[in-house]
């Protein structure tokens, strides 16, 4: 045969192959869209609130739609007469760098632990607020960068037809609509490769477009035109931080640039003002930067504008699309049968508060997860904050910060599951950075070495304790972060990563475990063995046998899991790296393993049955709390497991179950609380974006694929709102942290082996998910039908052995380039094979 017909034939059956494979793993597009506009007023009401506290608020940011590049980001409101885009970049932020460490902390540690110990909780608690809070205690907020309004100087109220959506298989925003007959449409991205928002108004009779462009921000920033040029504004300002020492402002300076592109009509720039008259298209290209790394924010805006205004938009949007598709169609997945995008977003949301639940719905929230991770965080640039990039505030809700107590965290549980292990780099950046003064805190106010981050942090690192009351002293953000470090190993294998990187900042963490650790007291429980102190349940309260209530204590169960996980997995970096024969901190392998040993154990309550959270039984004063910080040991960490831990599993569902039950009686019970009930679950009622989320995660480790679903389920009744972000506060963290734990009831990978399947819920049945990934650097697809397994291919990464675990089905061959291998059936049900790197391997089960 010729060789040109075999390559030609070969390639051919190829492609028929990889087209039969795209058939059968076909997912529907990932739309959000809508029939009108986002609502919104004529200007901002700036000094104002601008959170909103129900859908429709005059503010509609609960409707607009995000894109983002990683740097910069955009909302959209889509309206037609006026519309509203609100511009951030990921760098601006109040306040500058500053130590922050309280002098006087270093020498009331050991009065404080005392106290504690001694049953002094409200002495303790006095003497920690004077002297171990962050001078300041309060971190300075990210704020917003700007508001551009693009007003119709022909406006009408007669328009029909009107569409807006956004495609998060393109990362393309679309408004669209019609007066008197003729077409107006626009189209929105923010460009990852070309650093820049884009933005083309069309319409399809020549000369309609009449257009009015203005920039303004609440405050600190001025916007002007540009002299000889009509087809630029500029809006440049500095953010007002005094340094009353130095006397000086030391606020950020910031610069956005925006340039018009006009096909027909004409072009003029007076007053800070951009109008265009008689136009067929305009492209409008936006770029914006701070001095927050040093540079100067106007020359690096020219030169942004320079690199993007001689490109064409076609050019513009086809490097858009190549550089975010590739990362966002890695992964993909369809649960049950639908009918995809019928219904407009905003109405199927409506319909999941009434309880109408369809399946493209979740499938939508599990893509819009990844669609925010990448818009929000990619190499190079700050990971996503509070609210991901996506902020109207120059005093934002909890500062917009980086809440390291969980928030963080969950918006980054879909990194590796989800096959976007280098969305996770920008959070590894944001732990090198916090170890530097982390160090310098550690020894200034807990004499220790190694490094810490308390729960908060900004994008100049704090890492003293901030916030009001003790709820700040909790040393224990960075150690919970260092699992991130050890998770990208896991999936990834990449050994120089662990040994050049993350195992010296884990490192770094345990040695201040290590230091902070201190020994129970005699006549306590647990004499002798190692504890915390001083510690805090997020962001709960006890009552103890005195009838004192608090949030301060030792021992907190939390902390005791935070630092199990850190140990155990220092221990096991240090096996991964040495080997057979290496040395490296084989002294250190030994302390951390003994300290474990010696580690206050989890408690079960002979009271209640359930994990308890304090290290003495305490009466809970919020039945219903939102956090549920002692189960941490089963997700995200793998202390508590349905295998290796059955009892302490059985207790975690307790918990669970009680936590969600909360107390009927709330009202009467807990009013005379010193600390409010907030958000609390009541009935299985209530509990916010985030919370939701964690449960559905909790759930899962559990196996029950019911509850877990009931969760999920929960999340889009007045939780998630018609943008599928959270309620504007904490806009991010669930909506991220949804992509996580879904993966987590579909495939879980935590106890050394692949569970395929392990908490399916009846209303996903039939379905099938490609793409993601699991420890051992193995990329999985399946597919499965009335919980039947009717497909599973697995890719190896890095040429490990493979265990897999099938919940519905047993295997009964694998196949590799369709020849079989052989495997081993362990007495656990669980499947052994070897695998060799970047092989696939078919398997086959009944």
């Amino acid at each position: 045969m010729n060789p040109c017909f075999k390559l030609s034939f070969a390639l051919f059956i190829l492609s028929n192959i990889l087209t039969a494979n795209a058939q059968q793993f076909k997912q529907h597009p990932m739309l959000l869209w809508y029939k009108q506009p986002a609502p919104q007023k004529d200007s901002i009401p700036y000094g104002k609130d601008l959170t909103p506290n129900k859908w429709g608020t005059i503010n509609g940011w609960d409707y607009a739609l995000p894109i983002g590049n990683g740097r910069l980001g955009a909302m959209i409101f889509g309206g037609v007469n006026h519309e509203r885009i609100q511009l951030n970049e990921e760098t601006l932020w109040g306040g500058y760098k500053i130590v922050g460490d309280n002098p006087k902390s270093g020498a009331s540690l050991n009065q404080i632990r005392q106290l504690l110990f001694g049953g002094k909780v409200e002495d303790a608690s006095n003497l920690a607020e004077k002297t171990f809070l962050g001078v300041p205690k309060f971190l300075d907020s990210y704020q917003s960068l700007s508001d551009l309004f693009i007003d119709d100087l022909n406006p009408t109220k007669k328009y029909d037809n009107y569409y807006r959506d956004l495609s998060i298989d393109s990362a393309l925003a679309k408004v669209k609509y019609r007066v008197d007959g003729k077409l107006y449409s626009r189209e929105m991205f923010a460009s990852h490769p070309n650093q820049a928002i884009v933005i083309k108004y069309t319409c399809g009779t020549a000369g309609r477009l009449n257009l009015r462009l203005s920039m303004n921000r609440e405050r600190d920033a001025k916007t002007y035109s540009v002299e000889n040029d009509n087809s630029t504004l500029i809006q440049a300002g500095q953010i007002t931080a005094y340094d009353s020492i130095a006397k000086i402002n030391k606020g950020l300076k910031f610069q956005t640039q925006l340039k018009v592109i006009n096909t027909g009509g004409s072009l003029e720039s007076k007053d800070g003002f951009l109008t265009v008259k008689n136009a067929t298209q305009v492209i409008i290209l936006i770029v914006a930067a701070t001095n927050y790394y040093g540079g100067n924010p106007a020359q690096l805006c020219t030169t942004y504008l320079n690199k993007v205004k001689g490109l064409s938009y076609s050019k513009l949007k086809q490097n858009h699309i190549n550089d975010y598709t590739p990362l966002f169609a890695r992964t993909k997945i369809k649960l049950g049968e639908n009918k995809a995008i019928d219904l407009p977003t905003d109405e199927r949301i409506t319909n999941a508060t009434k309880g109408i639940y369809d399946t493209y719905l979740s499938e939508l929230a599990y893509n819009f997860g990844k669609y925010i991770l990448i818009s929000s965080s990619r190499p190079g640039d700050l990971p996503a904050n509070l609210q991901g990039l996506w902020c109207q505030h120059n005093i934002a809700p909890w500062n917009s910060d980086y809440h390291a107590n969980i928030n963080l965290q969950m918006n980054y549980w879909g990194a590796e599951v989800a096959n976007l292990s280098e969305c996770h780099l920008p959070l590894f950046d944001l732990i090198d950075s916090v170890a530097i003064p982390g160090a310098h805190t550690a020894k200034t106010s807990y004499n220790a070495k190694g490094w810490l981050l308390h729960h908060a942090t900004d994008a100049y690192w704090r890492t003293s304790p901030i916030d009001g009351g003790v709820v700040g002293i909790w040393p224990f953000g960075g150690a919970w972060l260092t699992r991130h470090l050890w998770e990208h190993y896991l999936y990834t294998g990449d050994k120089q990563f662990l040994q050049q990187r993350a195992y010296p900042l884990m490192k770094g963490s345990a040695q201040f475990m290590l230091d902070f650790l201190v020994k129970m007291p005699k006549g306590l429980p647990f004499e002798g063995k190692w504890v915390t102190n001083p510690s805090h349940s997020p962001e709960n309260a006890y009552q103890d046998a005195n009838g004192v209530q608090s949030m301060f204590t030792y021992g907190a169960t939390m902390d005791l899991e935070i630092i199990h996980d850190l140990f155990t997995n220092c221990i096991d970096a240090i096996n991964a790296i040495n080997g057979k024969t290496g040395k490296q901190d084989l002294a250190l392998k030994t302390q951390l393993v003994t300290t474990l040993a010696q580690l206050v154990p989890l408690q079960i309550s002979k009271k209640t049955g359930k994990i308890q959270e304090w290290i003495e039984d305490y009466k809970e004063l919020e039945l219903g709390h939102r956090h549920i910080s002692h189960l941490y040991g089963l997700f995200p960490g793998k202390q508590i497991t349905l295998a290796l831990t059955p009892k302490l599993a059985a207790a975690a569902a307790l918990t669970i179950d009680a936590r969600l039950k909360g107390n009927p009686n709330w009202e009467k019970d807990e009013a005379s609380n010193k600390y409010p009930s907030f958000s609390s679950y009541l009935n299985g009622e209530g509990g916010g974006n985030w919370q939701r989320a964690w449960l559905t995660a909790l759930w899962a480790r559990l196996g029950n694929g019911e509850q877990a679903f009931d969760s999920h389920k929960r999340q889009f009744n007045n939780i998630i709102m018609p943008n599928l972000l959270g309620d504007g506060r904490v806009q991010v963290d669930g909506s991220m942290g949804l992509t996580g734990a879904v993966t987590e009831m579909l495939l879980q990978s935590h106890e050394g082996y692949i569970h395929i399947l392990p908490a399916l819920p009846n209303e996903w049945k039939t379905g099938f998910i490609t793409g993601i990934k699991a420890r051992g650097g193995f990329t999985v697809d399946m597919k499965w039908k009335n919980t039947k397994l009717t497909s599973l291919n697995i890719n190896s990464q890095n040429a490990t052995v493979c265990t897999l675990k099938l919940k519905y089905a047993k295997v009964v061959k694998i196949l590799s380039a369709n020849k079989p291998i052989k495997f081993i059936v362990t007495k656990d049900n669980t499947v052994n094979f070897a695998t060799i790197k970047n092989k696939n391997y078919t398997i086959i089960s009944e």
